[in-house]
């Protein structure tokens, strides 16, 4: 009988990091300047942070989207300062706004400034962002900054624009526990892939509560091999792939090689359906699988070696041994 594999989820939110001041070259008194940069981090090595952020893409408009500022301008950090070439200058008594996306260098996203006017004069965000995940196999992190609404009234007082990104997918890891009750018994998980994720996605930032819109779920994404035995009574943990945030129960595939020892003693493929998870901007989602006896091999629960003690012969008589 094919055995069901449970997997159990825990979901962690990349929390803000806040960290000193980056510096932002100020050419001319009056210039639009960006400084105060945070990213909502982690710390896994392909993640965009405070410290690894080396470029991004500003959209900006005065007073109404028509008034266009940025129009898709990368700032670039080079030796500690952060700097752009179409310089531009605060014009007084006006309102702006400002998108920053990153990364810049190899960017698998493309954006749509908005073009809607609202009456109010506030505005959510500044546009559609679309993200191909294909192109970007799962590897790259996607985070967004909106800066609100901006008042100059003096240009020469006016301080740098203050930006906060936040990550934008969600990420995704597996950790094995080894629950065999056997300290001989360990495993090895390998080729641990998601075989429908969402290719292409975008997300329209100028709502209330914005919502990732998904297609093409053909993506799939090798995670990075735990790369070691698993002892009993411990966990691995593979390595991160991105995903585009969806609410969907993914195809999950992976093998365990199992060993007595230094002995490899069986392999085995499991085809398993992730549990169905509303996943959000911003959330690392851990699925953790509890490997035992009844679960390993995905076709039938392992049996054990049993023994029994079936008889103890006596001790038999031998011929007496005289001693001389």
């Amino acid at each position: 009988m094919k055995k069901s594999l449970i997997l159990s989820m825990g979901a962690l939110a990349l929390l803000a990091s806040c960290s000193s001041e980056e510096s932002v070259k100020a050419p001319a008194t009056g210039a639009i300047e960006f400084g105060n940069l945070f990213v909502n981090n982690s710390t896994r090595a392909t993640d965009l942070t405070n410290t690894n952020i080396a470029d991004f893409t500003v959209y900006g408009f005065m007073g109404t989207p028509a008034g266009v500022v940025f129009n898709g301008e990368p700032v670039t950090k080079v030796n500690g300062i952060w700097t752009y070439n179409n310089l531009q200058y605060w014009t007084a008594n006006q309102n702006y706004w400002f998108s920053g996306i990153a990364p810049t260098t190899n960017a698998n996203w493309t954006f749509t400034p908005t073009t809607e006017e609202n009456a109010s004069a506030e505005y959510n965000g500044g546009g559609v962002l679309a993200f191909n995940n294909r192109e970007a196999n799962g590897s790259q992190d996607l985070i967004y900054a909106w800066s609100g609404k901006v008042t100059c009234e003096t240009p020469s007082t006016m301080k740098k624009v203050g930006l906060t990104f936040n990550h934008m997918l969600s990420r995704v890891m597996f950790t094995f526990q080894n629950d065999l009750k056997n300290s001989n018994s360990t495993f090895v998980v390998r080729d641990v892939k998601i075989n429908d994720a969402y290719e292409e996605g975008s997300i329209d930032l100028t709502k209330a509560s914005p919502v990732w819109s998904v297609s093409k779920n053909s993506l799939v994404l090798l995670f990075a091999n735990i790369g070691k035995n698993i002892a009993i009574n411990t966990r691995e943990t593979t390595g991160t792939n991105y995903l585009i945030p969806a609410n969907y129960g993914y195809n999950l595939t992976f093998t365990i090689d199992l060993y007595q020892g230094a002995q490899l003693a069986a392999t085995y493929n499991h085809t398993v359906t992730m549990p169905e998870v509303a996943m959000q901007p911003g959330f690392s989602y851990n699925f953790v699988a509890k490997i035992n006896a009844d679960n390993i091999n995905p076709d039938e629960k392992l049996y054990p070696i049993e023994f029994d003690v079936t008889a103890v012969n006596g001790f038999q008589d031998a011929d007496e041994i005289v001693i001389k």
